[in-house]
């Protein structure tokens, strides 16, 4: 489609979306009614439009990162309701480019049906592996912990990272990658449940860069024994 035509048929301006909220599950996959009180609040939407973008200092106008037809995953409360009842098409939310966490591209396979890909992190945000079996379920002495005590796994394998936080100047990009074991505030892991797509997937999770601590090199143990050896020198 030529640039002019995809100006006629622009909806959003700036760094918006115009989005068709996905329901929250009323039941689990497996038949369960779910009470009204204990269902999920909105997280998934289908992008109908997208605005043109934001420029930076520079000028440069940078596009957000989604097509129509994109599935993403924003923060609970960021929807702005519009009513477009006048028109016939009910109620449709808008959403920021930076309040979307995730999304997932949907490809069309040669018999026609649709198929979900893989959750792709957007802007700082980047897809973990929690590494469970570096927690500890058990004392010294052999005492099983309970659940409620239990440590959150803050030891991760990196499966995806966004593109970064955007700057005044541009893009800001994380210096993880996949496959990197990291260490991160355990407290900032959200979970991303895939059932009010209808989708029998794992739960995902994912953190902001920003709550990153650090990177396990593979001679960690050994650097880190060696400067303490040499602080330790200092103080005696």
């Amino acid at each position: 489609m030529k640039e002019k035509e995809l100006m006629e048929n622009q909806i959003c301006t700036n760094n918006y979306l115009l989005i068709k909220i996905v329901d929250p599950a009323k039941e689990t996959l497996s038949g369960i009614v779910i009470a009204e009180q204990y269902q999920e609040k909105p997280r998934w939407g289908w992008v109908l439009d997208v605005g043109e973008g934001l420029a930076d200092l520079n000028g440069v106008v940078h596009k957000p990162p989604f097509e129509v037809g994109d599935l993403v995953y924003f923060m609970k409360h960021a929807p702005e309701k519009m009513d477009y009842s006048d028109i016939g098409l009910g109620v449709l939310h808008f959403i920021s480019e930076g309040d979307v966490f995730s999304k997932i591209k949907v490809a069309t396979l040669d018999d026609g049906s649709k198929q979900l890909g893989e959750l792709i992190p957007i802007g700082n945000y980047i897809n973990i592996l929690p590494l469970e079996d570096k927690v500890k379920t058990k004392t010294a002495g052999g005492i099983y912990l309970p659940d409620q005590v239990i440590e959150r796994p803050s030891i991760a394998k990196v499966l995806a990272v966004g593109p970064g936080q955007r700057t005044a100047s541009g893009f800001h990009a994380p210096v993880v990658r996949p496959g990197q074991i990291i260490r991160y505030r355990a407290m900032a892991a959200q979970t991303v449940k895939f059932d009010d797509l209808g989708v029998n997937r794992p739960p995902a999770t994912i953190i902001p860069y920003g709550d990153v601590l650090a990177i396990e090199t593979e001679n960690l143990e050994q650097i880190l024994k060696d400067r303490l050896n040499s602080i330790e020198g200092v103080l005696k």
